[in-house]
């Protein structure tokens, strides 16, 4: 499935689902070490593991440049979802949820939307 982009004058929203052929509980695992994300998103730099809920993320920005911020796990229901935010006072304002639904043989669709202010609007 492509990804679904859907802005309105504040937001971006970005959805996407895929069905791969491993157990949800591999999946979370590799989901909930947030520091793995890096090697399989396009546009993250790094992400660095502050503590069991908080991480600092940094991502290519337009011109050139990078953007860094804190995120927060704010919901955590192992093998099933996480959901995360950004900190208070993050230059990127962002939310996202990840879920794993069980696929049968298929093994599990993972569903992700992320939400963003873009710095320079939309």
């Amino acid at each position: 499935m492509r990804p679904t982009t859907r802005i309105d004058p504040d937001r971006a929203l970005l959805e996407e689902a895929v069905t791969i052929n491993r157990p949800a509980s591999e999946l979370y695992q590799f989901w909930r070490a947030q520091e793995n994300l890096a090697n399989v998103m396009e546009n993250v730099v790094s992400i660095e593991k502050l503590d069991d809920t908080r991480s600092r993320w940094t991502v290519k920005a337009p011109g050139g440049k990078e953007v860094s911020w804190e995120a927060v796990i704010t919901n955590d229901i192992p093998d099933r979802e996480l959901t995360w935010q950004s900190a208070e006072g993050a230059d990127i304002a962002n939310s996202g949820r990840v879920r794993f639904e069980d696929a049968g043989d298929r093994g599990t669709v993972v569903r992700a939307t992320i939400a963003y202010e873009p710095p320079l609007g939309t």
